[in-house]
C-alpha cells in the first residue's frame, strides 16, 4: 500500500477502519481507478494528435471545398525595375538633312519591274527637242501602271501623247492584217512586217483638221502583244514627232511584259 492511499484512508476513517471494511479491496479498487485515469489521459492525447493531423491533411488536400495556400515564386534577389518601357516610334526617324519622302524609283511587281528596266535602259534615240515626261506626278516616264504607260512628249511646238499597252496575245482580239474586214480591200497608210520574230503592223490616220495618230502593234514570238500609239491631247501638237522606227523599237523590246 502506498503512502498516498494510506493518507486517504486515514483522513476518511480515522486511525482505525470501521468494522466490516475490506482494506485490501479498497486498495485494489483505488489502483484500478488510477490505471483507468492514466489510460484515459493517454488516449485523449493520442486522439487530439490524430485530429490535428487529419485536419491538416484535409485542409491541404482541398477537401470540403477549401484549398491550401498557393506557393508563390521566390522573389528575385536583385532589385526590380518599376520604370515604364519607352514606346516604340510609330514613324521612321529622319536624320538631319534626309529627304522627307523616298522617291519612287521602282514598280510594285516583278513583271512591271522588267518593263521598267527595259524602257529605262533601252537608250531610245529621242529626236532633238523631244522630252518624255510622266503624266502622273512623282513617277518616272518609264514606269508602267497595270500594263499601261502614258507619257507626255514635250516639244517646243506643243506636246504629244505616247501610250504603251502590253498584254498576252490571246487575251485581246486585235487586227494585224492591213485589210478592211468589210470590203476586203487593203487599208491605206498601213503596213505589216516581221521584226525579230514578231509580226508588226504600223498604221496611221490623218483626220481632217485633227492630229496625226500613229499606232504600232507587235505580236511577239513569246505570245506577248505590245501596242504603241502616238497621238495628241486636247490642245496638243498635230503632227507626228517620233519616227516609225522608234515606235517599232519600243514595241519589240524583249523586256516589256504583261
Amino acid at each position: 500500500m502506498t503512502d498516498e492511499v494510506r493518507d486517504l484512508l486515514g483522513r476518511a476513517f480515522g486511525a482505525e477502519p470501521p468494522l466490516g471494511f475490506d482494506r485490501d479491496g479498497v486498495v485494489a479498487d483505488g489502483r484500478r481507478r488510477l490505471r483507468r485515469r492514466r489510460a484515459a489521459a493517454t488516449g485523449g492525447v493520442a486522439a487530439a494528435v490524430a485530429v490535428a493531423v487529419f485536419g491538416a491533411a484535409v485542409l491541404s488536400s482541398g477537401a470540403l471545398g477549401l484549398s491550401g495556400p498557393s506557393v508563390l515564386p521566390a522573389s528575385p534577389s536583385g532589385p526590380v525595375s518599376t520604370a515604364t518601357p519607352e514606346p516604340l516610334p510609330t514613324s521612321p526617324v529622319l536624320l538631319p538633312g534626309a529627304p522627307t519622302e523616298t522617291p519612287r524609283t521602282t514598280v510594285t511587281t516583278k513583271t512591271l519591274e522588267r518593263s521598267y528596266y527595259a524602257l529605262r535602259d533601252s537608250a531610245l534615240p529621242w529626236p532633238a527637242g523631244v522630252r518624255p515626261v510622266a503624266i502622273t506626278a512623282g513617277r518616272q516616264w518609264y514606269e508602267f501602271d497595270g500594263g499601261e504607260l502614258k507619257v507626255t512628249l514635250e516639244t517646243p511646238k506643243g506636246d504629244r501623247l505616247l501610250q504603251i499597252s502590253v498584254y498576252f496575245t490571246a487575251a485581246l482580239t486585235h487586227m494585224m492584217d492591213c485589210v478592211n474586214p468589210s470590203t476586203g480591200k487593203p487599208l491605206p497608210h498601213c503596213t505589216t512586217t516581221a521584226v525579230g520574230g514578231a509580226k508588226v503592223r504600223t498604221s496611221r490616220d490623218f483626220p481632217d483638221n485633227g492630229p496625226t495618230v500613229v499606232q504600232v502593234v507587235a505580236d511577239r514570238s513569246d505570245s506577248v502583244t505590245v501596242e504603241v500609239t502616238e497621238t495628241a491631247g486636247t490642245h496638243g501638237r498635230l503632227d507626228q514627232v517620233l519616227p516609225d522606227s522608234m515606235l517599232v523599237k519600243i514595241a519589240t523590246l524583249p523586256g516589256i511584259t504583261p
